[in-house]
């Protein structure tokens, strides 16, 4: 037995219209090749699904039972094409996002509520991760996008889009003497106590050393930490400085300045990463979002 959807519609055309020259008025075909076509289905069936009279046609039960039926099938063949049109055109789907902490300051945050309210259905999650840990987790399809601080990452087999310029800044004690300075240099720097995120666990961090040797010094590190919070309580304490991206002075951590450096700034310039043979359409309609700012 094979039923096909146009003679479930042709016969709920008829069921719903108790008349076949109006079913086949609505179906913009003759009578003829609809009156076939149920005489077709009823004896795949087995069984009478209509009784003709003058007027028109009555449904026996089984035909009112099929109607029931052959409706929800239809109307679950509708949602579902609605659904695979959705996810064609990356309305509807999943998004696992890599992120490093540090973004959450800056403009991520209103990227990630300008998606939501532009496709509602996607569902999305996130996972902090360092760098290293996003291209092995972008790699094994852990997760589907990653942000992180592009600097000296090598990443052939993924494509990138800038989100966000930033340079880095110097957080110190609202009362160092760095403060008086009218012009801050990086080589400035040179004789203060430094705290850092561990260089072993943060690209960004290692980068920020290299950027400092070249300015000829080696940056003496005083304290590390896990966090950038950390370093800024720290700061806030006295027991050093730290360089930070300029957007987590947002942070606005007690007795923390920030201080911009007017020459050979470091970049802390946000990045988006994708692998580059990507198919999924939830992931490009992110990365066209970021592209069109």
């Amino acid at each position: 037995m094979s039923l096909d959807i146009r003679s479930l519609r042709y016969f709920v055309a008829v069921a719903e219209e108790l008349n076949i020259s109006k079913a086949a008025e609505r179906l913009h075909i003759s009578q003829p090749p609809l009156s076939l076509q149920i005489q077709r289905l009823e004896e795949e069936l087995g069984f009478q699904l209509m009784q003709r009279h003058k007027r028109g046609v009555t449904l026996t039960h089984a035909g009112q039972a099929l109607a029931q039926e052959a409706k929800a099938v239809m109307s679950r063949m509708v949602q579902a094409v609605d659904t695979v049109q959705q996810i064609g055109r990356g309305e509807l789907g999943r998004l696992q996002i890599g992120i490093i902490g540090s973004a959450m300051w800056g403009d991520f945050p209103g990227l990630i509520q300008r998606f939501t309210q532009s496709y509602p259905e996607v569902v999305w999650g996130l996972q902090e991760l360092n760098p290293s840990a996003q291209i092995s987790a972008l790699e094994d399809k852990r997760i589907d996008i990653g942000f992180w601080r592009s600097v000296d990452t090598k990443a052939p087999h993924f494509d990138t889009v800038l989100v966000s310029k930033e340079e880095v800044q110097v957080a110190v004690c609202h009362d160092h003497p760095l403060c008086q300075k009218p012009r801050l240099l990086l080589s400035d720097l040179a004789s203060e106590n430094f705290l850092s995120m561990h260089t072993a666990y943060s690209d960004f961090a290692a980068h920020l050393n290299r950027c400092c040797l070249k300015q000829g010094f080696e940056p003496h590190i005083f304290q590390h930490a896990n966090e950038p919070q950390t370093l800024l309580a720290m700061v806030s304490a006295g027991m050093g400085i730290t360089l930070l991206p300029e957007s987590l002075a947002k942070i606005k951590w007690p007795k923390v300045k920030f201080l911009r450096i007017h020459k050979d700034a470091p970049s802390a310039d946000l990045h988006l990463f994708y692998r580059k043979d990507e198919q999924s359409p939830v992931v490009n309609k992110f990365v066209q979002m970021i592209k069109r700012r």
